[in-house]
């Protein structure tokens, strides 16, 4: 286990964070931010949120009357704020982008929601969601080898008279052939053929994952079977390529979602445990937690993570990995249980300790008081409450 991890401080709204600035302003200045200086920041504020990028300087010609000196105009503006430190440059580059302080681009188009803190809370509520909720694989991408350059020659053609879907990279030679249809909902295959004869899929299906047990594994090869005839009905060459249980596997994203999203839609994990030891050491740890909104159902779920899992396996070899998996949760679960019984175990022998120490207290004070008491017997009652005299 690693506690590497981060989660996101929600950006603050606008109204606060202009009072903020014009606080800090008028501590140093003895007067607050002008009117048209609020204005200039709010509408900063809305283009980041709005665009989810940095804002630049000619945005900003709204404010501006008159018809020359624009940029003298708002370039005095920028320094001043920035000589505030309300302002900040992002880059270099002409012309120069810009932000303000206290705002996380990276979530400026989310949902702003409290934050998870506690790492022994985050890890808890991870472990409920990857030993609770199926395990899918998406992202896949695929490698093989065909017989001969055929299909490169074509695509080669293709791409010339500019066929729809095809792309050419200078640098590796690579021919990107995207097909015109998805492989049914949300199912996107991208073909990238080299001049060696090896032909690598990339099959895109994020919001609609493959369940990663032998039922989904077979899914998936059905899939990528319909992509190889789509593929060959659109180049129109008969090119022959290994078995597809003989394709490479190299790579995967394999997730856990949940509903669970009230403490978790925040967060944005970088490394934790790893629940199986199988995919841990494929993932090098490194888990991912975030919430997915799903493009076609509009539904967003929290989304549990490894990210592009290195397997360099044959296809056929995927069926022994998800049994592993299944297995390592299996333990994981019993391990879980045994943890619930161990911690109920403790509990019951230390309220059993509690309580024999408690009646040894009562039997004694029981002995005392019925010395006391037996002075006054029989017209007297026992003010400890435990007999009647």
């Amino acid at each position: 286990m690693t506690d590497i991890y981060h989660s996101r401080i929600p950006n603050p709204d606008c109204n606060t964070l202009i009072t903020q600035y014009d606080n800090s302003y008028r501590n140093k200045h003895k007067q607050g931010l002008s009117r048209q200086y609020k204005e200039i920041l709010k509408y900063g504020y809305d283009l980041l949120h709005i665009r989810g990028i940095g804002f630049k300087k000619d945005d900003f010609r709204r404010f501006y009357k008159r018809e020359k000196n624009f940029l003298a105009w708002i370039g005095g503006i920028f320094s001043d704020l920035e000589q505030e430190g309300i302002i900040i440059k992002l880059d270099n580059k002409r012309p120069k982008s810009y932000s303000l302080r206290g705002i996380h681009l990276e979530y400026v188009t989310e949902k702003d929601t409290a934050s998870v803190t506690s790492e022994n809370d985050l890890i808890n509520i991870v472990r409920e969601i990857m030993l609770t909720e199926k395990p899918q694989f998406h992202n896949i991408s695929v490698s093989f080898w065909i017989s001969d350059d055929t299909l490169y020659q074509k695509l080669q053609r293709m791409y010339h008279e500019q066929s729809k879907g095809i792309d050419f990279n200078k640098s590796n030679k690579q021919i990107t052939c995207k097909l015109d249809k998805q492989l049914g909902i949300s199912r996107i295959a991208t073909f990238l053929v080299y001049p060696n004869k090896r032909v690598d899929i990339r099959l895109k299906c994020t919001d609609n994952p493959f369940d990663f047990n032998h039922s989904g594994i077979l899914n998936c090869y059905g899939v990528l079977l319909e992509a190889l005839r789509e593929f060959r009905l659109k180049t129109v060459v008969e090119f022959v390529s290994q078995e597809i249980s003989e394709w490479l596997v190299k790579s995967v994203d394999l997730n856990h979602d949940s509903s669970f999203t009230d403490r978790t839609n925040s967060i944005r994990i970088k490394h934790l445990f790893g629940i199986s030891t199988k995919a841990e050491e494929l993932s090098q740890g490194k888990i991912k937690v975030y919430p997915h909104k799903n493009k076609d159902t509009g539904q967003t779920k929290t989304r549990v993570e490894y990210d592009n899992l290195k397997l360099d396996l044959p296809f056929h070899k995927l069926f022994g990995l998800s049994d592993e998996y299944e297995q390592d949760i299996e333990r994981e679960k019993q391990n879980k249980i045994q943890e619930i019984r161990d911690k109920e175990e403790s509990q019951i022998q230390d309220m059993l300790h509690k309580e024999g120490d408690k009646q040894y207290q009562i039997n004694l004070h029981k002995q005392k008081s019925i010395e006391i008491c037996s002075k006054y017997w029989p017209c007297v009652e026992c003010l400890c409450g435990y007999h009647k005299f």
